[in-house]
């Protein structure tokens, strides 16, 4: 695989022709091919006759309104280059929820939450939530304040230019006289120092009349749709500053706020809104359903089946299907390696790699001296192009250090960076003006791309300054992609981020996806020791954290106390022949089925040879006879504690109790559901 990798052999011919699939309707990057938000059912003529403008188009509110329905409607999304959004043309839903006032956005915002997206707004009660809903009434008024919330690549932005264009269509909140989009990566936006600057026009007196009019209207009837708060500056959004005031309710208290936000950055939106905040909702992305609608699209019949085995296989990659953006990815390079009868890439890592050697391989090719090559790899590309390489794997790097979330600069900015080539690996876009200036700036593709050049120039740095990084930033979620990328391009990383030296160790499922990432069996008996272990996620397990579990059950030389829901448990784990170091001691499972246990224990015996503890909780289903036939096969001598919960029991329970004790000498007592049953005083009653 690290050959691959190193070496990806793929003829430009057939990466160009494969590309082009990308860019079919290119204007609409990432909108309407692959992440258009189908928000629901569109009101109708009738359902707006009730609401009007009421604005006349004489005031300065009325002429900008006029000006910025012409703007969202003859423009399309103000995105260009050569970037591939998507293999399918299909427009597909995505899953859009309203957070519940009681939930804490650290629980919510997890870039590596642990449930499906289905599992998830099943757990927590969740309904959908559509554009058209979004100002609706909540606890009897009308809400001031509302975040969108999403991870990279899930349709954020796509939603604000959708919800515009809406709007001047006459489809959504005709009672608003004006929605204006600003997004925090233009250079207007962040150079703003008073409020008219955010009206923005060429003519300065028109922009001071319609902050007049808006300040004296109180901003009623107004919504500011703010794209992307996680992308502007800290200074931004100090206290003064007109976006601070805003936020904060001052300069225009009656205005209607709309905020899309990346996640790590909605606390500290919640710390400068307080109360201000009145409903937050999160774009989750694909379904189960969705995802398999996209594949159905993407593949044929007979290449479906073989992709969705390919998946299963591979839960790395599977866990990020429901990103829009990442399911393009992983089709497109699937299909690639496919092709070419490649090994494919099975973590995110190898992945990207695979991306950006594709990407870097199609610039190449533009360029006559180059046309013939065939072979490219990261590391050893043709010169100037390695050079320009490094500089923007600095660049990108850069960003994080200065903790900003994305590298964005202008034309003038540009200027600075004319030493190297953005070779396709960067975009433009234009920004939005009242006349004819074409501002334009310039970003990374994507910011996981960002995120993978950025680890990318810190792995070809000496020791000392990844471990200063990891030591600041470890901890922060904001860099957990960074960090699996780091882990995965320079491993000796993984002793900076060692466990607490305690009598048993506490590991996360973040540091288990780490240990799977970096694809090493001596980093995992060096990471984890020779210590007790003990593993307890909060939440539901992916397939994905199973799979880096037993692969770390596998290499490891431990003793594992485990707390896991098996909901999510597949064949994939369960392959007898292979060998187990780790051994589980304690064993507390729930959401059990009859297959999952099943599968669970026709793991190798050695995995339980020293359990001594096992718990099975939640059965969802008539689980008895399988417990009964693990329990009495022998498998488990050594167990000394076994409990049983659920509301489906045996009608035997007796004599199952009776053959335990029978068959374990160390069982020490038996619960069910709320009753312990111990082996001296049960066999004493049974021999009576």
């Amino acid at each position: 695989m690290l050959a691959v990798m190193t070496h990806l052999n793929v003829h430009p011919d057939k990466f160009e022709s494969a590309l082009d699939v990308f860019r079919e309707e290119l204007v609409y990057a990432e909108v309407v091919s692959m992440i258009s938000l189908s928000f629901g059912n569109i009101p109708t003529d009738s359902q707006h006759s009730s609401t009007v403008l009421t604005a006349s188009p004489k005031t300065a509110i009325g002429k900008y309104s006029n000006y910025l329905k012409n703007v969202y409607l003859r423009s399309k999304l103000p995105v260009k280059g050569k970037w591939p959004p998507a293999l399918c043309k299909k427009i597909i839903k995505l899953a859009t929820i309203e957070i519940e006032d009681d939930r804490s956005h650290l629980a919510l915002c997890k870039l590596n939450r642990s449930e499906s997206i289905d599992e998830y707004m099943q757990n927590n009660r969740m309904d959908p939530i559509s554009m058209e809903e979004l100002l609706t009434e909540k606890n009897g008024s009308l809400p001031k304040t509302v975040i969108v919330q999403g991870v990279p690549g899930i349709g954020k932005s796509t939603f604000a230019w959708k919800f515009c264009r809406k709007w001047a269509k006459g489809k959504i909140y005709q009672q608003y006289d004006l929605v204006v989009l600003l997004r925090m990566r233009d250079t207007r936006v962040r150079e703003a120092t008073k409020l008219s600057n955010l009206f923005f026009s060429e003519n300065a007196d028109f922009s001071n009349e319609v902050a007049k009019q808006a300040v004296c209207d109180g901003g009623k009837g107004i919504i500011l749709l703010l794209e992307g708060i996680d992308e502007l500056p800290a200074p931004c959004l100090a206290d003064g500053m007109p976006l601070s005031n805003l936020l904060q309710g001052e300069s225009l208290p009656l205005v209607t706020i709309i905020v899309t936000s990346r996640p790590w950055a909605v606390q500290t939106l919640e710390e400068k809104c307080g109360d201000q905040i009145s409903r937050q909702v999160e774009i989750l992305g694909f379904t189960r359903e969705d995802i398999l609608r996209y594949i159905l699209h993407a593949f044929t019949e007979e290449e479906k089946t073989e992709f969705l085995d390919y998946l299963r296989s591979h839960p790395q990659l599977e866990s990020i299907m429901h990103i829009p953006l990442n399911a393009g990815f992983v089709v497109q390079i699937y299909k690639q390696f496919h092709r070419s009868q490649q090994a494919i890439p099975s973590t995110l890592t190898q992945l990207y790699t695979a991306l950006v050697e594709g990407l870097l391989l199609r610039y190449i090719k533009s360029v006559s001296e180059f046309d013939t090559l065939k072979i490219i790899s990261v590391s050893s590309l043709p010169e100037p192009v390695q050079t320009h390489f490094h500089q923007l794997c600095l660049l990108a790097f850069m960003s994080f250090t200065k903790l900003t979330v994305q590298v964005t600069f202008t034309d003038s900015e540009a200027a600075l960076y004319e030493c190297f080539d953005f070779l396709d690996l960067m975009q433009s876009s234009t920004e939005l003006t009242i006349n004819t200036s074409t501002t334009v700036s310039h970003s990374f593709l994507h910011f996981t791309i960002q995120e993978f050049l950025a680890a990318y120039h810190l792995s070809k740095q000496p020791s000392q300054v990844q471990e200063l990084f990891l030591e600041v930033h470890s901890k922060d979620p904001q860099f957990s992609m960074l960090i699996k990328f780091l882990v995965r391009l320079s491993s000796r990383v993984l002793h900076c981020l060692t466990l607490p030296q305690l009598k048993i160790q506490y590991i996360s499922t973040f540091h288990l996806h780490l240990l799977y990432e970096a694809q090493s069996p001596k980093d995992v008996c060096k990471f984890l020791g020779n210590k007790t272990i003990e593993y307890s996620p909060s939440g539901t397990s992916t397939s994905l954290d199973l799979h880096a579990l037993t692969y770390c059950l596998r290499f490891s030389d431990c003793y594992w106390c485990l707390n896991i829901n098996l909901q999510n448990f597949t064949s994939l784990f369960c392959n007898s022949d292979e060998f187990y170091k780790g051994q589980i001691q304690t064993l507390e499972i729930y959401n059990v089925s009859v297959i999952n246990l099943q599968l669970l224990f026709s793991l190798p015996k050695r995995l339980f040879s020293n359990l001594y503890r096992l718990i099975i909780s939640l059965a969802n289903e008539p689980v008895c006879s399988v417990v009964r036939d693990i329990l009495i096969d022998g498998q488990l001598n050594e167990l000394k504690q076994f409990s049983f919960v659920s509301k489906f029991l045996p009608c035997d329970l007796g004599l199952i109790i009776e053959s335990m004790f029978a068959s374990h000498p160390n069982l020490v007592h038996i619960g069910i559901g709320r009753t312990l049953y111990h082996s001296v005083t049960w066999l004493d009653y049974a021999n009576t």
